[in-house]
């Protein structure tokens, strides 16, 4: 029986497609018989239709509304060898009524027929059920690719084999391939021996490994983990996770604030010495050569290393600062240049980036420069000049590109003298030479940076706390030994001390005493 197509909604659709095939074969089973089956939703709507071929269309009873009542009896009506049945078997779907098949017409009735639509009920139950779990196992499994190829770690999976058996789209850019990769052996596709395979050797997983590759004379650098995946008990194969080393070291200077926060705007005064000063920032900023920055304390070295930093283009790279002096000579050379381990090394330390390398696309800053041993000395001299370093116990020069800043608090001559630099060391990091005056040098900006320092803290609390003259007169002529940082100090101290909006000498009197 042919029915116009009824417009249903969504719900219906995965319906009709799972009982089309199923009332087909109700009619291929009793082809002889004259009857129809129908597919109503809920509220007895028609959904679908099949029947008998020598059944008559008219005899069926649709409403205009293309509904029928749903009769669960069979009833007698008078025709030589057959009976009139009407059935309809609620169609449940977690015990809630989704639909009914119906089975109505002519047909020979006896009880197995009736227990036959029974157990077609209940399979038809089950069946959806059954659908529903594998449906559902489905839409998990095209979640987990979702979220496997939304991560930006590189996910791959081998049998016992090492035959591939998943790759996301991170792994497939670290193997140089496609997914095309499934099914082939990952010896046969990556270029160095694949660390999962030890896994599949012997069982044991391992974490935060790290491996590098080397392709079209460049490295790609990886932190990997792998580990293996059973089923009942029976390992079945591994899994690999791989992190790009570059963007786990970009996180990381974002999270610990590795960035410059000082501009040459941030440098106070007007005087000739300053002027001077910010003009070799700039000029530092457009060139990619060593810096020395020389100066007493509390003149505003690391300031200096900051603005240069932001008047370049490395100014969304990191900005990393190493204080030498704070480091046991021993380990400077580890912490500038890193070590190697090998990556299944059960003790000892992991591999260690230096902070050459954390440093790459940006700014490193080395202050007390004079503190670093010889032996470190050239091999910074080496990096400067070649642009590579080589890990402690590595092998392999792996390129970065790192602009290095050098900090001393005293003159050449000084610490010649004293011969804590190599000669070829100094002449390497001085390319450009910044020399920052004292403040006793620079007296006409002790006002202006007396008037911004209090003016931070009237605005951060707000107040309209001034300086008196006399107040004034003595910061002009003190000595500040220990430069800008002093004066700054001073204004904290006097700003706190003074209750009114007035700073009088009497203020000062403690920090005087102190300084005397």
């Amino acid at each position: 029986m042919k029915v116009d197509e009824l417009k249903v909604s969504e719900q219906y659709i995965w319906l009709i497609d799972f009982m089309r095939p199923i009332m087909k074969e109700i009619c291929k089973i009793f082809l002889c018989r004259e009857y129809n089956v129908l597919l109503t939703d809920e509220d007895s709507r028609i959904l679908a239709v099949e029947s008998s071929k020598s059944f008559n269309d008219s005899e069926i009873e649709i409403n205009e509304d293309r509904e029928i009542t749903h009769d669960n009896q069979y009833e007698s009506k008078s025709k030589e060898y057959s009976s009139f049945v009407n059935t309809s078997l609620p169609i449940k779907d977690d015990n809630k009524i989704v639909a009914y098949l119906i089975i109505t017409g002519y047909t020979l009735f006896n009880e197995e027929l009736k227990k036959s639509l029974t157990l077609l009920n209940r399979t038809i139950e089950m069946f959806i059920q059954v659908c529903k779990e594998k449906n559902k196992a489905e839409k998990q499994n095209k979640l987990y690719e979702y979220l496997l190829d939304a991560t930006d770690s590189g996910i791959l999976s081998v049998d016992m084999n090492g035959i591939i058996t998943h790759v996301n789209e991170e792994a497939a850019t670290v193997l140089n391939a496609g997914n095309d990769v499934i099914g082939k052996n990952i010896s046969d596709i990556i270029d160095v021996v694949p660390t999962v395979l030890r896994v599949l050797r012997t069982g044991k997983s391992y974490i935060n490994k790290e491996i590098r590759i080397e392709r079209n004379n460049n490295f790609l650098h990886y932190l990997t983990s792998a580990f293996p995946y059973t089923d009942s008990g029976k390992t079945m194969g591994a899994i690999q996770i791989l992190r790009n080393m570059d963007e786990i070291i970009k996180v990381s200077n974002r999270i610990y604030n590795s960035k410059a926060k000082y501009k040459i705007s941030n440098i106070i005064g007007e005087s000739p010495e300053i002027l001077e000063v910010k003009k070799m920032i700039k000029f530092a900023g457009a060139n990619a050569d060593s810096v020395l920055i020389i100066g007493g304390r509390g003149t505003g070295k690391s300031i200096t290393a900051q603005a240069i930093h932001n008047c370049s283009n490395r100014r969304n790279g990191p900005f990393i600062i190493l204080n030498c002096s704070q480091i046991p000579k021993d380990l400077i050379d580890v912490e500038l240049f890193g070590y190697h381990e090998d990556v299944f090394a059960k003790d000892g330390l992991s591999s260690h980036p230096g902070k050459l390398e954390l440093a790459n696309g940006g700014t490193l800053v080395l202050k007390n420069v004079d503190c670093i041993p010889y032996s470190v000395q050239i091999k910074l001299s080496k990096f400067i000049n070649q642009k590579k370093v080589v890990r402690n116990c590595g092998f392999n020069e792996i390129p970065f590109d790192v602009r290095i800043i050098c900090i001393l608090t005293t003159g050449y001559s000084e610490i010649n003298d004293k011969k804590n630099l190599i000669e070829e060391f100094y002449k390497t990091i001085s390319s450009i030479n910044i020399f920052l005056p004292s403040l006793k040098a620079r007296q006409m900006d002790i006002e202006l940076i007396a008037a911004n320092s209090l003016n931070q803290y009237n605005v951060a609390h707000g107040t309209n706390k001034k300086l008196s003259k006399e107040v004034m007169g003595y910061l002009n002529n003190h000595n500040w030994p220990e430069n800008v940082r002093e004066l700054e100090n001073v204004i904290e101290y006097v700003y706190y001390k003074a209750e009114g909006d007035v700073i009088l000498p009497e203020h000062l009197y403690e920090i005087i005493k102190d300084k005397r």
